[in-house]
């Protein structure tokens, strides 16, 4: 048998960025790691992707409801994170039907799908999904 160890979360639902012994996550739903050792997480509950420093600092890099860009970019239950080779993360966000992107600045856009849940093969805004929950990234990025 292994051993299973924390590697953030007090314990407390919440949100609350800081030391991992302290940070609090609402429904973590998908992690992955980035080349610098960062895991991501989907905090599908809290509508934001958090960032755990090989160090054990948690941030929050995008996401709040109520916001537009950058830490106030609108995700509703992100369910599943990657990253690319050039080091954005790209998110499924689930309940407003879309795959996001945050650039390493920061920086949130729409990379396929609309508001309204469907079927269609398309570019971008064309593209439609019902409740997108995973993503993934080949070797080509």
């Amino acid at each position: 048998m292994g051993d299973v160890t924390t590697l953030a979360g007090s314990g407390t639902m919440g949100h609350l960025d800081g030391d991992w012994r302290d940070a609090q996550f609402h429904y973590p739903r998908a992690v992955c790691v980035d080349v610098s050792g960062n895991i991501l997480v989907a905090d599908s509950r809290n509508h934001c992707i958090r960032a755990i420093s090989p160090e054990g600092q948690v941030t929050t890099l995008a996401g709040n409801v109520a916001g537009k860009q950058g830490p106030d970019a609108p995700f509703h239950k992100p369910s599943g994170v990657t990253v690319d080779l050039a080091g954005n993360v790209i998110v499924a966000d689930r309940t407003y039907h879309r795959l996001r992107k945050v650039t390493p600045a920061g920086h949130v856009s729409t990379l396929a799908g609309t508001n309204v849940g469907g079927h269609r093969d398309g570019e971008g805004s064309m593209a439609q999904f019902s409740e997108p929950c995973g993503v993934c990234t080949d070797n080509n990025g």
